[in-house]
């Protein structure tokens, strides 16, 4: 491994990392997350490939979003690495908005194979990000104005915590295992700046029938639970004309961590036959 601290773009850093040789697969990470999330995915593909993880704008160690940003940007920003690497081939992998982000650079660029999970292309009518946001945020404004106590307690640490817990409880499969709801909790505590921009850069957004254009092998894998992306939104991925879906039953919106080793093997699998080393 070795490690590239930052890219400058537009006067903003992005942070990626890049693990193992050989032909480039570029990880993409979905909304308030960070490259870390791909940790059971880096060590196995970059047995066999050159990983580039990256940290999009607003997120892990890039700079914060310090206003909401396009889709296309974030996909520009994904050139612009891949320029500066000197990278003549690749393979995307996106999970939930890094689905999203993975797609739309498809459409304008040459990608050699194309891994989607847990992610749509048309509106998300179940999910908005941006409605959750501004409802807890008013929940808590309530709060704070109505009792100091209750103010005390959101600058708390233990009472985020409790509030995190609660929040993905609700998404994730009920046998989880503690460290990894743990884990999540933590890295979730460490995102920089205001989510609400995130939400705001995603929210609505909607390729539709653009997705058609993609030429690249796609790799779509669903989990069938997903409370968080409508699995329907999923299964209309298979518009793309040269596409293959594999659903997951018992899955939810976190299965690059919650199910690992057989998103891990679908995707060895796909790429075997579309991408080898």
């Amino acid at each position: 491994m070795h490690l590239v601290p930052f890219i400058k773009l537009d006067g903003e850093r992005i942070f990626y990392e890049v693990f193992g040789s050989g032909r480039c697969v570029v990880l993409i990470h979905g909304a308030w997350a960070s490259h870390k999330w791909w940790k059971n995915q880096i060590p196995v593909l970059s047995k066999r490939y050159k990983v580039i993880a990256v940290d999009l704008r607003g997120h892990g160690l890039s700079s914060e979003l310090k206003k909401p940003i396009s889709i296309d940007e974030f996909s520009n920003d994904i050139k612009a690495i891949l320029e500066k690497e000197e990278v003549e081939e690749v393979a995307l992998i996106g999970w939930s908005m890094g689905g999203i982000i993975s797609m739309r650079y498809a459409i304008e660029n040459d990608v050699k194979a194309l891994v989607l999970i847990a992610t749509r292309a048309h509106k998300n009518y179940r999910y908005d990000p941006v409605r959750d946001y501004i409802e807890r945020f008013e929940e808590n404004l309530y709060k704070m104005m109505s009792s100091p106590y209750e103010l005390a307690k959101l600058a708390d640490d233990n009472y985020r915590t409790k509030v995190l817990k609660e929040e993905l409880k609700e998404v994730l499969s009920k046998n989880v295992p503690r460290e990894l709801l743990d884990w999540m909790i933590e890295e979730i505590k460490k995102f920089p700046g205001d989510p609400l921009n995130v939400a705001l850069s995603v929210s609505g957004y909607e390729l539709g029938d653009r997705i058609k254009e993609i030429k690249a092998p796609t790799l779509i894998i669903i989990g069938d639970e997903d409370k968080v992306i409508d699995p329907s939104l999923s299964l209309r991925l298979k518009e793309i004309p040269n596409s293959e879906i594999v659903v997951l039953r018992g899955a939810g919106h976190y299965l690059i961590l919650e199910r690992a080793e057989e998103v891990n093997t679908h995707i060895i699998s796909f790429l075997n036959r579309f991408y080898p080393p």
